[in-house]
């Protein structure tokens, strides 16, 4: 990144020199007007035709973009927490998986997601009895819909679903927060379900009255199913016909009686000598479990028993509770502070941040990043600021350090260029850390914070790509705290910034990370308009092709904005389709299958979109819907349908769900097919489908049909003919015979085949 300035011959370092915050602003300033400057004069556009020529390469390794998404789901994943309108719940099921973070305004439809795996097991298996079950249960057999009041940390949630399993109900459901009674209703329920409504706020209960609570009930004894709700002991019920049926949840159950029985669930049988070794430190547990103080809530005591059992059965049992006890602490927010504070070394600082923002990369990765904020931060060597001597001893080992920060490395299953490979990334031990690193430095440090953006901003060009889709998360977190700022200091250089040379990667790299930041501000109620604006503004400034680019690009963004959003979405593509310019045709591209891919309830839209496009009187529409449906047909993967372990294209798998969706992925390959423009692509990623399904019986039937239906004129039947004696001709290994026999099959008539 930042290189120290040479010294003078002669002279030690920094003698001469301007004062240091001088040169760094005058370095920022002359960075600035360089990525305004327009392109140099001999630098030649690029020709549209480089699009056709990458296609046959991303059919060669198809699934980048899922790759993509996925990083991008993995950074959110890890920063959800500063949203203000996120909801943090603790030990939703005794501890649950450590902290549940639900991010974002809720969508167009009410959503659930459904309770299963551990979540399960410590409802079913790790349960702690209160006293006050029987009468809760009793009500939950006699109710459709049932409200429990209760003290934070005593367990109601977990309380709820038990009761609804021994309701007979095997399979549960959790409404996101904030979900208004009111607009819930029958599509929302399935049958024989036992449903969980948590945490109910004063606004809400304030609007619950008897009309609603039996309108409710109507819906869910027709179905079979139940309702609980909980809410705090100091949230109010107005209607006092409701107040009267709520259920209070008593404090019957201890903290240490949750732990012991989660750990008992999690080390399994034969565990007992283990168990005994732990509880054995009697004052050190309860501690632990903050069973006489403020923190004495059920929730905290699981989260300490799945930490216990986490621990490598050869580490005695004391030191195992010290960590644990110091992991735990660090969710408050005073001893959070002090232990940021008191890290040693802006070394270690920077490598904190770099862990938040980066975790999931590997160690290497991290170590360099954090290693270039702490550039950006710390004076350059000078007289008053001599580097460090010669031979001075290294200290600190990574794994010191990584213990000191509560994160460690794990094995993971990498997507490198040439297929997956095992490596090493670090994360935070707790999913919350990363968050509350990011959010505490932007808050507090003044002296880190200035810097920050200048550092997320150039990490877009770092390797590998997926760094840049992680700070591009970061960016779109820090903008509900500053958007101005990461508007100004980091969106509009990374959308705007022209190539030194025609750098097609560098340009859709940089894209790639608008798209992403805009998506997270997407999610948070309070960035929904300046998302909107930002886009519409971009996507009009016709002076510079690269900021419509990164409009077209970020096009997914605004499907996540309800309707509104996704018809703004569909006409923005529609009106930037008609440019010839090279950079926004290959946004659109990528924003197409960018849609294709995320938005699960667009994806027919957008086939009807690119469908409308190749048969549009605009020549330029016609090949923009041509490039983009191709490169979405080579890079789209989808999991069999059927459940199988091999992968389908995802536009064929789409097909054999959604006959509407069949008829327009057909009539689009039969467009391909005879393009005068991409024809051989179209050919070449067309047999790639062919080589993917040959070992699939219910694929290569799918792809029979989906080519059978799309032949309706005799030019296209000979084109497949062609194609079909080139794949039983095929050298290539694997040679697609049997999809090659499938296919000419169903266009010969020879088989019943519908």
């Amino acid at each position: 990144m930042t290189q120290e300035e040479p010294s003078v011959a002669g002279q030690p370092p920094g003698a001469g020199q301007p004062p240091i915050e001088e040169q760094k602003e005058q370095k920022e300033k002359e960075q600035k007007e360089q990525e305004k400057a327009p392109p140099a004069p001999e630098e030649e556009r690029p020709d549209i035709r480089e699009l056709w020529d990458g296609l046959t390469a991303v059919a060669a390794q198809p699934g980048n973009t899922s790759k993509r998404i996925r990083t991008e789901r993995d950074a959110l994943r890890g920063l959800s927490a500063p949203f203000g309108q996120a909801t943090v719940t603790a030990g939703r099921a005794y501890g649950g998986d450590h902290f549940e973070f639900v991010v974002g305004a809720r969508p167009d439809r009410v959503t659930s997601t459904q309770v299963a795996g551990d979540k399960y097991g410590q409802i079913t298996q790790a349960f702690v009895t209160p006293s006050c079950f029987p009468v809760v249960a009793e009500a939950a057999r006699s109710r459709p819909v049932l409200l429990l009041r209760g003290k934070p940390g005593s367990g109601k949630a977990t309380l709820a679903f038990r009761v609804l399993v021994n309701a007979g109900l095997r399979s549960l459901y959790e409404f996101a927060p904030g979900t208004a009674l009111g607009e819930l209703g029958e599509d929302d329920f399935q049958r024989e379900t036992g449903y969980l409504l948590a945490d109910l706020s004063r606004g809400q209960a304030a609007e619950l009255n008897r009309f609603e609570v039996q309108r409710l009930a109507g819906i869910l004894e027709a179905k079979g199913s139940r309702l609980v709700v909980t809410m705090g002991a100091e949230v109010r019920l107005d209607d006092p016909g409701i107040a009267a049926e709520a259920v209070e949840v008593d404090q019957s159950v201890a903290p240490l009686q949750v732990l012991e029985a989660h750990l008992r669930w999690r080390l399994g049988t034969g565990s007992e000598g283990r168990v005994a070794e732990f509880l054995s430190h009697t004052d050190r547990i309860r501690d632990l479990v903050g069973e006489q103080g403020p923190l004495a809530r059920l929730g905290r005591a699981a989260d300490a028993a799945l930490l216990l059992a986490e621990a490598k059965a050869s580490e005695p049992a004391a030191k195992v509770l010290e960590q644990v006890t110091s992991r735990l602490a660090l969710r408050e927010t005073s001893e959070f502070d002090r232990w940021f504070e008191e890290l040693g070394d802006l070394d270690t600082q920077c490598l904190a941040l770099a862990v938040a923002v980066f975790g999931g990369e590997t160690y290497e990765t991290v170590v360099r990043l954090a290693r270039e904020l702490q550039d950006l931060i710390q004076l350059p060597e000078s007289i008053d600021n001599p580097e460090k001597p010669r031979s001075a001893p290294i200290r600190s080992t990574a794994a010191r350090r990584l213990a000191l920060l509560h994160a460690a490395r794990f094995e993971e299953q990498g997507t490198a260029q040439h297929g997956g490979v095992p490596r090493r990334v670090v994360r935070y031990l707790d999913q919350e850390m990363a968050a509350r690193v990011l959010v505490t430095v932007w808050d507090e440090y003044d002296e880190i914070r200035v810097h920050l953006p200048e550092w997320l901003y150039r990490c877009v060009g770092e390797e590998p790509a997926t760094v840049a889709i992680r700070a591009a998360v970061a960016v779109g977190i820090l903008a509900d705290r500053a958007f101005d700022t990461m508007r100004t200091s980091v969106l509009q250089r990374w959308a705007s910034r022209r190539p030194s040379r025609n750098k097609r990667e560098e340009v859709s790299r940089r894209h790639s990370a608008v798209a992403a930041a805009l998506r997270t501000m997407a999610a948070n109620p309070r960035l929904t308009e300046q998302v909107r604006g930002l886009v519409q503004e971009w996507a009009g400034n016709e002076e510079n092709p690269f900021l419509q680019a990164a409009a077209a690009r970020s096009t997914v963004a605004l499907a996540a904005l309800g309707e509104q959003g996704a018809a703004e979405m569909f006409t923005l593509l529609h009106e930037l389709a008609g440019t010839a310019e090279f950079y926004v045709v290959d946004a659109i591209r990528a924003g197409v299958a960018d849609l294709v891919e995320e938005a699960d309830h667009r994806r027919g839209d957008v086939i009807t979109l690119l469908r409308h496009w190749v048969h549009s009187y605009d020549p330029q529409r016609r090949l923009v819907g041509e490039i983009a449906f191709l490169f979405t047909a080579a890079d789209l993967v989808a999991p069999d349908p059927g459940g199988g372990t091999e992968e389908w294209p995802l536009l064929l798998a789409m097909s054999t769900r959604d006959p509407v969706c069949r008829r327009n992925v057909g009539a689009l390959w039969e467009t391909v097919l005879n393009s005068a423009d991409l024809y051989g692509e179209a050919q070449s990623i067309l047999t790639g489908w062919a080589q993917n399904v040959d070992a699939n019986p219910a694929a290569r039937r799918a792809l029979a049909r989906l080519l059978r239906d799309a032949a309706t004129k005799p030019r296209t039947v000979r084109i497949l003919h062609y194609l079909i004696r080139n794949w039983f001709a095929s050298a290539e290994h694997p040679s697609p015979e049997n999809t090659a026999r499938e296919v000419l099959s169903l266009l010969d008539g020879r088989t019943l085949l519908r």
